[in-house]
């Protein structure tokens, strides 16, 4: 996946509003997660990231949304408000079931989504939703993973410390 080159006006999402996106367009548990993570990898949050194909030199963008919905790939979506962060997640939740799991997102299969799972679930965290359903299914073996688990916890041990030296 290409870094998205025009990123729109919108503001970037949190991640546990991405999850929250996620979980309305109809995935659930792990997959809430991961999906998250992905658009965290594709679009840095920015529901009005454009990128990869096309013709970058005049513009032209194929892929759009938090999920990088590719129009080129998936003609279906053409015209569709891929802009809006739901229907992007629910054209991206579309592809999912189509495709039986997030083989169409380049970021899941070369990795590139692991270290925003982390960073999800944390956020998730935060926001009081139970952690532990999401925790069971992440591979912990993968270096990526492990990276994103210790910088997260080091935030939460220095949000701790700091809530604590402040009371």
């Amino acid at each position: 996946m290409q870094v998205p080159q025009s990123m729109g006006s919108a503001s970037p999402l949190s991640p546990s509003a991405i999850y929250q996106l996620a979980l309305n367009a109809g995935f659930s548990g792990t997959d809430a997660v991961t999906a998250a993570a992905i658009a965290m990898a594709e679009s840095a949050g920015n529901p009005g990231a454009q990128g990869d194909y096309g013709n970058p030199v005049a513009g032209q963008y194929n892929a759009f949304g938090l999920w990088q919905i590719n129009t080129g790939e998936n003609p279906e979506f053409v015209g569709a408000n891929l802009d809006d962060p739901q229907t992007n997640a629910s054209a991206a939740y579309q592809l999912y079931s189509a495709a039986g799991g997030f083989s169409p997102w380049s970021t899941y299969n070369s990795g590139a989504y692991q270290p925003f799972v982390a960073q999800v679930t944390t956020a998730i965290g935060s926001a009081g939703v139970s952690v532990a359903p999401v925790l069971a299914g992440i591979n912990f073996s993968s270096p990526a993973v492990q990276t994103g688990v210790l910088v997260a916890a080091a935030a939460l041990g220095a949000f701790i410390l700091a809530d604590f030296v402040l009371d």
